[in-house]
């Protein structure tokens, strides 16, 4: 009778300590998914603030890009201006000196262009 005793303690002790083992177990999986979970979360966190953020780097180089082209465009219409008013100024120079009879210089002294 003891030894039953006995033994049935130790199977009572055996199936507490599987018992124990399995809730250790499902504790540590459940941990495991409320980690990942976060981490998930966190992830997704940063992927949308790196997205915001390249989405803000290139709109920005976009705007330098369009600044860029804005004063390119602005030199080459100032170029044409001065090189109008250049030819404009030989022209006239030329239109007088012939009006008042005197020979006009050629238009190559002046950097322009010898209308031959």
């Amino acid at each position: 009778e003891q030894e039953a005793k006995i033994k049935a303690e130790e199977e009572r002790m055996k199936a507490r300590e599987e018992r124990l083992e399995w809730e250790k177990r499902i504790k540590i999986e459940e941990e495991t998914a409320r980690m990942k979970a976060k981490v998930d979360e966190a992830a997704a966190l940063i992927t949308a603030k790196v997205e915001k953020a390249a989405a803000s780097i290139k709109a920005k180089e976009e705007e330098a890009l369009k600044t860029k082209f804005q004063e390119d465009d602005q030199h080459i219409k100032e170029i044409e201006k001065e090189t109008l008013t250049s030819i404009t100024e030989d022209v006239t120079d030329k239109s007088s000196a012939e009006a008042i009879g005197g020979e006009s210089e050629p238009l190559e002294s002046k950097g322009g262009r010898s209308p031959e």
